[in-house]
């Protein structure tokens, strides 16, 4: 039943992450295949799934990183998306939560994430190697 899927997946919501890790998201907020608010009924039939602010939510509560900071990426050429970067992290260690915020973006990644010397993969890659 829709109600009994969308009280596993708040159930999911109330733990705690069990190991600290770094975590990094490039979500476009206009994508209508993994949705910005998500789809706790499972509407689409991919799984329920928490929209991206409850998710963010998890991770940042769950490490308890209590510093943060939101910045307009600049350097995105004329025509493309605008793109906020979100990170959280604490002094404690170098766990860091970053997510990019495709503003206007679909399920795809763009070119790149504000440097256009830098393609989104080569983000991604450097960020999981300095976390390993």
């Amino acid at each position: 039943s829709t109600q009994s899927r969308s009280s596993a997946a708040s159930d999911v919501y109330k733990r705690q992450p069990s190991k600290r890790l770094s975590v990094l998201e490039v979500h476009g907020t206009d994508d209508g295949i993994t949705k910005w608010n998500g789809d706790l009924e499972n509407l689409d039939g991919w799984g329920a799934y928490f929209g991206i602010d409850q998710v963010m939510k998890f991770w940042v509560d769950g490490f308890a990183l209590e510093m943060n900071e939101t910045v307009s990426v600049s350097g995105i050429p004329d025509g493309q998306k605008q793109i906020n970067r979100h990170r959280w992290w604490t002094a404690a260690d170098e766990t860091e939560v970053v997510f990019y915020e495709v503003l206007t973006g679909k399920h795809t990644w763009p070119d790149n994430l504000g440097d256009s010397n830098v393609s989104t993969a080569e983000v991604i890659w450097q960020f999981f190697d300095r976390h390993r």
